[in-house]
C-alpha cells in the first residue's frame, strides 16, 4: 500500500511538473532535447531516491536535481567547446603553416638537382660527339661557329647536334612542369 502511494504521488508529480522542469532547464541550457533529456533523468533519479527514503518536498528535490544535472551538462558543453577550439586552433595552426610552406615553395630549387641528375645522366648516354657540342654551347657558351671550328665540322653538322641532345633531353625531363626555368641548362 505504502509503495502504491508512493507511485501515485510520483505519477502525479511527473504530469504537473514534467514541463515545469523542462522549462527550468531549458533556461539554463538552451537546448529543448537536452532540456527533456536532464528531465527525465532528474525523474528517475528521484524515483529511485523515493523507494528507499521519504522525501518530504519531491518538488523541491527534483528542482535541485534538474539543477545539478543542467550544471553537469553545461560544463559538459564548455569542455565540448574548448576541444573544438583547440581543434580549430590547431587546424588553423597546421593550415598556416601549409600557407607558409608553400608560399616559401622555390620549384626551381627543389628540382634543380633532380634535374641536373637527369641532363647529367641524358648526356652521359649520347654519342661523344652529340654530347661534345652541347657541353661546348651550353655550358662554356661558345657559338656555333666556334664549335664546328674547333672540332672540324661544319656549323650545320653543329646544329644537328644540338637538336639531337635537346630532344634527348626534352624527352628525359617531359615529366617535370614546363614552367621551370630549365633556361640554363637546356
Amino acid at each position: 500500500m505504502v509503495a502504491f502511494r508512493k507511485w501515485n504521488r510520483f505519477n502525479l508529480l511527473y504530469k504537473s511538473s514534467f514541463n515545469k522542469g523542462c522549462n527550468f532547464a531549458c533556461f539554463y541550457v538552451r537546448n529543448k532535447q537536452a532540456s527533456e533529456d536532464i528531465t527525465m533523468d532528474a525523474f528517475l533519479q528521484l524515483l529511485e531516491t523515493m523507494k528507499v527514503e521519504s522525501v518530504d518536498n519531491p518538488m523541491a528535490l527534483l528542482i535541485t536535481i534538474v539543477k545539478h544535472k543542467s550544471l553537469d551538462y553545461l560544463k559538459t558543453q564548455v569542455r565540448r567547446e574548448d576541444t573544438k577550439d583547440d581543434l580549430i586552433q590547431w587546424k588553423q595552426r597546421e593550415l598556416a603553416i601549409r600557407i607558409s610552406n608553400l608560399e616559401g615553395c622555390n620549384p626551381s630549387y627543389i628540382f634543380s638537382q633532380e634535374i641536373k641528375s637527369i641532363v647529367m645522366k641524358t648526356l652521359n648516354q649520347l654519342p661523344e660527339q652529340t654530347k661534345k657540342v652541347f657541353i661546348m654551347s651550353r655550358f662554356e657558351n661558345k657559338s656555333g661557329k666556334e664549335i664546328a671550328q674547333t672540332l672540324g665540322i661544319s656549323v650545320k653538322g653543329v646544329d644537328y647536334h644540338m637538336n639531337k641532345a635537346l630532344k634527348e633531353l626534352r624527352a628525359a625531363l617531359k615529366d617535370y612542369p614546363p614552367y621551370l626555368n630549365f633556361g640554363s641548362v637546356l
